[in-house]
């Protein structure tokens, strides 16, 4: 299990829905608490996890949202990923 900080830095709010692409996964490891994977997007067939926000539909400037990513190691290797953020798209 891993937490994740996503933290909207910018002076913007950040549009819902959000989507956190787990990219470059090494072979033995899969996300277990993915909800689908990208068809689209760069790194197609990644998986993707939902980033629940507790506000109405945006990610205010300056707020955090922790995601907890859950994974499934068969080989025990070191894990490492590229996290993606995406705001509404259909990857």
């Amino acid at each position: 299990m891993q937490q994740l900080v996503i933290r909207n830095d910018t002076s913007l709010p950040l549009a819902l829905s959000l989507q956190l692409v787990v990219a470059n996964l090494p072979e033995g490891v899969e996300l277990a608490n993915d909800v689908d994977t990208t068809e689209v997007v760069s790194s197609v067939g990644s998986p993707v996890a939902d980033v629940i926000v507790e506000e109405e539909s945006f990610l205010s400037p300056g707020n955090s949202v922790t995601v907890t990513l859950m994974f499934r190691n068969y080989d025990e290797v070191p894990i490492t990923y590229t996290p993606k953020l995406y705001s509404g798209l259909n990857l």
